[in-house]
């Protein structure tokens, strides 16, 4: 009975597909009903057990999966890496973590705090900290942009505490360490108990994974530009919600294994309904934020 209602209303909707409201057909008014209900069941039902956590409370586990930020978002990191480091005489005095903010390349970071204070690296050549943690932390960043996949290492010097000149960089790390393109973050933190009173609680906003959008591939009927569905380069900086859907339909890759997303062939995909939904969102201002993980469902 299920299987002939549910052909029954296939047909339906395929006899009225020609049919359109707002110049938008039903099918595609279907197509968005729809995808809008599984978005509203993924944001009330309760995370799996294999869920990444919480995207805005930092992590320490180097084996769990890779976070997907999307739209403009708050995330506090996954630590991957951490240790203590610096002249033995002065008693290792550095605390190191690198932590990957994105399993993905992203557009860029706005700003980051920590212990609810908004920190800004402008001394030490954009590596050192002002203001409460002046001389006591200094960070280094990667969006994962081809020109922004080196060796994440401090390099500033000239100072008394600046990490580079004073035993402050990793020492098991080296240039053959990279994170690809991913979006990373190296953070030093120098001992000090007045400064340090609790332990650091990172916080950065930034500007998430990009998509790839249809609508500026001049290779797609009705396109126009350079973005391309096979080379995540092109892709663009978005908050549209179906842009976001077809990107993780698509699937993430890189060095040629996918590393998040579904990873369907975009000639199975429905392109143009996404299309269509993508236009909705862009009239009506609706806009999406927030972390994907890939130990998550991937088709919830």
């Amino acid at each position: 009975m299920a299987a002939s209602v549910t052909a029954g209303l296939a047909g339906t909707a395929a006899g009225f597909g020609a049919v359109s409201v707002f110049g938008v057909s039903l099918s595609a008014w279907s197509a968005i009903g729809s995808g809008l209900s599984a978005i509203g069941t993924l944001l009330t039902k309760r995370p799996g057990v294999s869920t990444g956590g919480s995207p805005v409370q930092q992590t320490y586990d180097p084996s769990s999966g890779l976070p997907y930020p999307f739209g403009r978002t708050a995330v506090a990191g996954r630590i991957v890496y951490g240790t203590v480091t610096g002249p033995l005489k002065e008693g290792n005095k550095y605390r190191l973590f690198y932590s990957v903010i994105s399993g993905v390349r992203i557009e860029g970071f706005e700003s980051f705090s920590t212990n609810d204070e908004t920190v800004s690296f402008t001394s030490d050549a954009g590596e050192g900290a002002s203001g409460t943690y002046k001389n006591r932390m200094w960070q280094v960043r990667r969006t994962g942009a081809p020109d922004s996949r080196s060796y994440l290492r401090f390099t500033a010097t000239g100072t008394k505490d600046t990490p580079a000149d004073h035993g402050g960089n990793p020492p098991e790390w080296t240039a053959q360490h990279t994170f690809g393109e991913m979006a990373v973050s190296l953070t030093a933190c120098e001992y000090d108990q007045k400064v340090y009173a609790s332990d650091v609680k990172p916080m950065y906003v930034i500007r998430a994974a990009r998509v790839y959008d249809p609508r500026l591939d001049d290779t797609y009927p009705g396109g126009a530009g350079a973005c391309r569905a096979n080379d995540e380069n092109t892709f663009v900086w978005s908050e549209n919600p179906w842009l976001h859907a077809l990107t993780w339909a698509m699937g993430r890759y890189q060095n040629g294994a996918r590393v998040l997303g579904i990873g369907a062939a975009l000639a199975f995909l429905p392109v143009s309904m996404f299309v269509e939904g993508a236009n909705i969102a862009d009239a009506n201002d609706w806009k999406i934020g927030g972390t994907a993980w890939s130990t998550d469902d991937k088709w919830a």
